[in-house]
């Protein structure tokens, strides 16, 4: 008897079944699922009446453009009670026929009883219509629940909204029915049109369970009745482990929903808010949320990144661990300094922060505006500037914002000890004159002695900076080609140490 032949029989299972859920690498792009099974039950006689007597090993069906109704027949019929893994991928070509595809569909929502998982993904809009139209029973068994269209697509509640069993939810661009999913762990809506907001609290309310919210509004939250809102309690989620919003329309929207949410410090939080033109109103982010206010009351070190292209801008602040995160962004003609002092800068309130990484990447606005910016962290004790992608005129402003008053009459971030900044190409000497007024200033405002200025640049360290010598307590230069390459240098001797 070959070895091959004294493989268990349940150990063969195993092994099949692994086939049967891997990702096919051949040049045959469909070649995953059940169909990897049919090479398998080719090999010999005893493989064959295994797997034919194995119905789950012909329950994960994926299908293209390329798969064949009689084919799916066949994997339904082996299958024969078991549930089914059902992912239906679009064309890769918008000149590929979809007809077999939809027929397929047709012939699928005899069995959505038996859906565990449904995934139909990568459609254009018509056609993922009419890939959805047939599946109007109820999945009663349905698990994981995934659409993706390539632009937005209304389409009537997929399987009548039945599906009480559902437990991850991920839709882009396609219209979601928003009821009850008491049992849901996972919700996850891109490129959504905003329901009422009743609506949307109602199904968060009726989802004790859930751990990942994640919601990508397009147009305003309806608010039919604000009285009712107002009065509703706060919803309890405290399994939530990751919370995204943001809204396409408005911010207000993403605060509606963050004041009637609380959940525990633990969760990662992801903000994503659009600037209108216009806009003035302040936001109290803290205020707005308790379960938010006691996240950022612990963060310690952050970034607070600026980024402009010639069609928008925005800006980002982040703890460093990557569990907090707000995200503004706003066209280029909608507003510049006017929305960052207004509405932007209203958002950031971090009270224990120790440390901040300032990154500037072709953002350019006026001195009272990077004073705003950095009168809102007195607490900071380090502060990494990178000054690499910007032209000169903006480090030489923030060096002399640092020389400037702050909060209570003390100089901007009155703690800081460790400056590290990074700068690109031959640095002109106005720029190292600016630091040197800035320190040299920051001094005699009774700010703390600065123990290190780390510097990463093209070049010598320049002398401009020797009167710093016994005001710095120590300077460390680095070339951009290798940072990690470091000299420490004496200022007044001018040489390594």
């Amino acid at each position: 008897m070959p070895p091959i032949a004294r493989i268990p029989a349940d150990l063969l299972h195993d092994i099949f079944d692994l086939v049967a859920h891997a990702e096919g690498a051949g040049r045959n792009h469909n070649l995953n699922g059940s169909i990897n099974c049919i090479p398998v039950s080719h090999v010999c006689r005893d493989w064959r009446s295994l797997s034919l007597a194995s119905p789950m090993l012909w329950s994960v069906l994926h299908l293209d453009v390329h798969s064949s109704v009689a084919m799916l027949r066949e994997f339904l019929e082996r299958s024969r009670d078991a549930p089914l893994f059902v992912k239906m991928q679009g064309p890769s070509s918008v000149w590929s026929s979809t007809e077999d595809i939809i027929r397929m569909a047709r012939v699928l929502s005899d069995h959505s009883s038996r859906f565990k998982a449904f995934h139909v993904v990568s459609f254009l809009s018509d056609d993922m219509k009419s890939v959805l139209a047939p599946f109007t029973s109820p999945a009663p068994n349905l698990r994981q629940l995934s659409l993706s269209a390539a632009s937005y697509t209304s389409n009537p509640a997929i399987f009548t909204g039945w599906m009480p069993m559902l437990r991850e939810v991920l839709i882009c661009s396609v219209s979601m029915p928003w009821v009850s999913y008491q049992n849901l762990v996972e919700l996850e809506l891109s490129d959504q049109v905003a329901p009422s907001l009743e609506d949307l609290l109602w199904s968060i309310r009726n989802s004790p369970s859930i751990e990942i919210l994640c919601l990508d509004l397009r147009g305003a939250l309806r608010v039919e009745d604000s009285g009712t809102v107002s009065q509703q309690q706060c919803i309890n989620l405290q399994n939530l482990r990751k919370l995204a919003l943001g809204s396409a329309q408005n911010p207000d929207d993403v605060l509606k929903i963050l004041a009637c949410l609380s959940f525990p410090v633990t969760t990662s939080v992801d903000l994503q808010l659009r600037y209108s033109e216009g806009a003035t109103t302040q936001i109290d982010i803290r205020q707005c949320s308790p379960s938010i206010a006691e996240i950022t009351s612990g963060i310690d070190k952050a970034f607070l990144q600026f980024v402009s292209s010639h069609t928008y801008r925005h800006i980002t602040l982040g703890a460093l661990d990557g569990l907090y995160t707000v995200k503004w962004e706003w066209d280029v003609d909608d507003g510049g300094d006017v929305a960052i002092d207004n509405v932007v800068l209203s958002t950031i309130d971090l009270p224990a922060l120790q440390s901040l990484k300032l990154q500037t990447y072709g953002f350019y606005v006026r001195e009272e505006t990077w004073l705003n910016v950095l009168k809102l962290f007195p607490t900071i004790d380090m502060l990494e500037i990178d000054f690499r992608t910007v032209h000169h005129i903006v480090p030489a402003t923030i060096f002399s914002v640092l020389a400037e008053n702050g909060n209570d009459g003390k100089v901007v971030c009155p703690n800081l000890t460790h400056l590290i900044v990074s700068l690109v190409g031959d640095v002109d000497i106005h720029i190292w004159s600016n630091l040197v007024v800035s320190v040299l200033a920051r001094q005699r405002l009774g700010a703390r002695r600065l123990a290190l200025l780390d510097v990463t640049f093209d070049g010598a360290l320049p002398a401009a900076l020797i009167p710093l010598n016994n005001i710095v307590g120590q300077v460390e230069v680095r070339k951009r080609q290798n940072p990690r390459v470091k000299t420490t240098r004496s200022l007044s001797a001018h040489s390594t140490r």
